[in-house]
């Protein structure tokens, strides 16, 4: 049945695609092409091979395709995730954003499905529906965009699997300040297994996040954030309390021909989930040698529960192009006694259709 569901996703994919270019091609029907929303669809293939298979990576009974990200002991290939995305303004107001995402061979899910005004005064907007919650700098991106193959061990505990992605809406002001500063107040329905467990209307999670980014020079900027998040887990009957905090530095020249880049970023988080507190982070660097190859490397850990859990990653990556990357990484794991968990995996992503650009 998941191959089938499976199967039954990528036929709605290319049916998808071939009436938007059905559309696009008649003038008969009177249509208007306009009208069709922007798709894109973006697949992950993965293949890795891991030395120890642990508690700490036991995966739930639906990801249990994806055993092998999370270190399964016999190495496999699969399709890591596929995603469909429609984007289209619904009138010159309100822009709508549509995500369907397949994992592994699991049945397809609804990603995010959200709107967003546009044009609001006092420069505030708008975001209302279900969606990745704007906390930190590794929450809002989908997977094919994170940093690393997997997510920093942090968000994975503090999170779930799945991370905040909740039903709600976010309210944004843009300051008025010489820099760019921008004050982030949500609300959420607070339904998120690993925070809250919430089932009753009544049970809402809020979330705060402040940023503010400076221009250092004209090929340097610098970030910074806060972030935090409440609620009520409704089977502990005790609140749940996420603070996080970020700062990223980077370096990208405006002359084009010189194809270097550097990105310096770091992520910690700290959550109280009914008296249990767990902390933790991410340090990255990433630096653009040449016009087409990337070199990457992280320092993540995880405090909190005994023994302290720390890894380390390497990653070479070479982008021929914003369509499509192949990446080799590999990384090394450390907690206490346990013999350390080495795991090398190779990840091909690819995107077709027309893709929403990305934040900065």
């Amino acid at each position: 049945m998941p191959l089938c569901r499976l199967a039954g996703a990528g036929a709605l994919t290319l049916l998808l695609l071939s009436s938007t270019v059905y559309a696009q091609s008649s003038t008969a029907t009177g249509v208007s092409r306009a009208a069709n929303p922007a798709l894109s669809a973006n697949v992950l293939y993965l293949v890795g091979k891991a030395t120890r298979h642990d508690a700490l990576d036991e995966p739930d009974e639906r990801h249990a395709a994806d055993a092998d990200e999370h270190g399964a002991e016999s190495p496999g290939a699969r399709v890591q995730e596929f995603e469909l995305r429609m984007t289209s303004f619904v009138d010159p107001h309100v822009k709508a954003d549509l995500t369907l995402a397949t994992h592994g061979v699991s049945e397809t899910e609804l990603e995010e499905a959200f709107v967003t005004t546009v044009g609001l005064p006092s420069n505030l907007a708008l975001k209302a529906g279900k969606f990745l919650g704007s906390f930190g700098k590794h929450n809002p991106l989908h997977t094919h965009r994170y940093p690393f193959i997997e997510r920093p061990m942090a968000h994975e505990t503090l999170f779930g699997e799945e991370g905040l992605n909740e039903v709600g809406a976010e309210v944004s002001w843009l300051a008025p300040t010489d820099w760019y500063t921008e004050i982030v107040a949500g609300v959420y329905n607070g339904d998120n297994p690993a925070l809250f467990s919430g089932e009753a209307e009544e049970d809402v999670a809020f979330l705060g996040r402040v940023r503010s980014l400076v221009d250092l020079n004209d090929a340097t900027t610098f970030e910074v954030g806060a972030s935090g998040l409440t609620g009520r887990h409704e089977e502990l009957s005790a609140r749940s309390n996420v603070v996080g905090a970020d700062a990223t530095l980077k370096w990208l020249p405006l002359e084009a021909q010189r194809h270097k880049a550097l990105t310096l970023q770091i992520e910690y988080l700290r959550g109280d989930v009914g008296g249990a507190t767990r902390h933790g982070g991410q340090v990255v660097a990433r630096v653009r040698v040449t016009r087409r190859w990337w070199v990457q490397g992280s320092g993540d850990w995880l405090a909190g529960d005994d023994p302290t859990v720390r890894r380390v990653r390497g990653l070479i990556a070479y982008v021929p192009t914003e369509f499509q990357a192949l990446r080799l990484q590999y990384g090394a794991t450390f907690s206490g006694d346990e013999d350390t968990d080495h795991r090398v995996a190779l990840q091909y992503n690819f995107t077709i259709g027309s893709h929403p650009a990305h934040a900065y």
